[in-house]
């Protein structure tokens, strides 16, 4: 019997659209505590959403509509505004994520009660009420342009992320920075989309790495990386290419922290090199790669082929199934109050001043760097109800021989890596940052106790993440047993939270 090897594909209906949302000169920018501005001075590359839409071939099933944009993220009010908007304009009910590259030279879309005094600040609203007229308007075109399309996956390597836990010896404590001790994730997936005559749609890249190339030194508005990423691959593939944040709470380049732009470019590139290497690795589409008997020549020459898909493998790929679920995960029980947050707040503010009036750079610098950590934990604890868990958003969705997983926070490597250990049958696509960023990291549990930034801003107790993981991959599992349900295997389907 012939050996063969299935091609990991999805079959659905798919369309995307590209959109400017290049923010204007002059808006609030400083996200980095450590800046000393507070507007932007321009633009290095253009910033753009990508709206992609996904259904089954099938009938009676409403699409995933997926909005990528390239930001860091933003205030949870202005994330409901945007979905609430998207909903009524596109008339879907449900199925819309909105996700970020995490780009940490955008700025920080803030909360203007905490920073209503900062110039460019009142920039803010008027360009999230543009973003929003944008976006709804291009994702009714998308919606209305859906057509016949393959997805075809192939997993590839780039070694841009390195782990960023470093223990600093001197001061006695972790920091944020390369850690050379610890092997980083560096699996990046490469989705190939094409329609029936054969032509390029779109590549869809699934790497988990912060964009935190360019830092407190720069002050134009950047993609980082993902923006000359996205160059080197359009110009080889003549179509657009959509970046998809990973995992990356634990993950960022090597070489990062700087004002230099052309280290971002340079990041990027890598980047982008790696997606192209592994694009070229693929074969047709619709076809699997088959051992067809060998042939004598010096030596006996085993010969492969690729087969066009049999009935069984084209009804498989076009598997659609989709679930939004949440999962309760437990807040910390000792959370500081608003009223503490203020004070120390304050507090801070006080030692900024006598520290410039003293020409004390770095004690000023570092005091207003721990007073921006307390406004914006301010902001969050003002979002949160008086509940002990917090109902985290998820969704799962099965696309033929793949899963894609969206989670909002900001989380550990280890979810997706311990997700396609577990299902190694199928290409695990995980996509973060599917919200605002309330909760903050979601870590391993080893890491709480250890004074760790990440464990420090997070408002969720330790364990969490492996409920978590838990939850996803019984949402996996289900799937994974639920082909045959309907003619085209349905759509959104809501779910029960805490199925762990």
């Amino acid at each position: 019997m012939s050996r063969k090897v299935l091609i990991p594909s999805s079959r659905v209906l798919f369309a995307c659209e590209r959109v400017d949302i290049t923010p204007p000169a002059g808006i609030f920018q400083r996200l980095w505590g450590a800046a000393k501005h507070y507007q932007s001075t321009g633009y290095s590359r253009p910033l753009y959403a990508d709206i992609v839409a996904f259904n089954s071939l099938g009938n009676g099933v409403e699409p995933l509509l997926l909005v990528e944009l390239d930001m860091c993220t933003m205030t949870p009010d202005d994330y409901i505004h945007l979905v609430d908007t998207l909903k009524v304009d596109s008339s879907l009910t449900k199925n819309i994520i909105i996700t970020f590259t995490h780009t940490h030279s955008f700025g920080w879309l803030v909360e203007p009660e905490d920073y209503y005094r900062y110039p460019g600040t009142e920039m803010i609203k008027p360009y999230i009420q543009s973003l929003s007229t944008k976006l709804a308007n291009t994702s009714k075109k998308v919606l209305s342009n859906m057509k016949e399309a393959t997805i075809t996956y192939s997993i590839g390597k780039c070694n841009l992320a390195g782990n960023r836990d470093f223990w600093d010896d001197g001061a006695k404590k972790y920091v944020c920075g390369y850690n050379p001790d610890v092997q980083a994730d560096d699996t990046v997936i490469v989705a190939r989309v094409v329609d029936k005559q054969g032509k390029m749609l779109a590549t869809i890249v699934n790497y988990a790495c912060h964009p935190t190339t360019l830092a407190w030194q720069n002050t134009l508005s950047s993609p980082d990386f993902v923006g000359s990423m996205r160059d080197v691959v359009e110009q080889k593939t003549d179509a657009p290419c959509i970046f998809l944040q990973g995992a990356s709470g634990d993950l960022a380049p090597r070489e990062q922290y700087v004002g230099d732009i052309e280290i971002a470019e340079k990041n990027g590139r890598q980047l982008g090199y790696s997606v192209l290497s592994t694009l070229e690795s693929m074969g047709p589409p619709e076809k699997d790669y088959q051992y067809t008997g060998y042939i004598e020549s010096g030596a006996p020459l085993g010969v492969w082929s690729y087969v066009p898909f049999t009935p069984e493998r084209m009804q498989q790929t076009s598997i659609f199934l989709g679930r939004r679920c949440e999962v309760n995960l437990t807040i910390k029980e000792e959370l500081p109050t608003i009223e503490r947050l203020k004070d120390k707040m304050n507090e801070l503010l006080i030692i900024q001043n006598d520290a410039l009036q003293k020409g004390d750079e770095k004690k000023a610098r570092e005091a207003a760097a721990f007073a921006e950590r307390c406004r914006r934990y301010i902001s969050r604890l003002r979002k949160l109800s008086n509940s002990t868990v917090y109902p985290l958003t998820f969704y799962v969705y099965r696309m033929g021989d793949s899963f894609w997983v969206f989670i909002e926070g900001e989380i550990y490597s280890v979810l997706q890596q311990e997700l396609r250990k577990r299902f190694p049958e199928f290409v695990i696509m995980v996509v973060t940052l599917c919200g605002s960023w309330l909760v903050g990291y979601i870590a391993p549990s080893g890491l709480y106790g250890k004074n760790i930034y990440q464990e420090q801003v997070s408002l969720l107790s330790a364990g969490s993440l492996e409920k978590l993981i838990n939850a996803i991959v019984y949402q996996i599992s289900n799937l994974s047993y639920s082909s045959y349900i309907s003619k085209f295997f349905g759509g959104l389907d809501e779910t029960e939270g805490n199925r762990t």
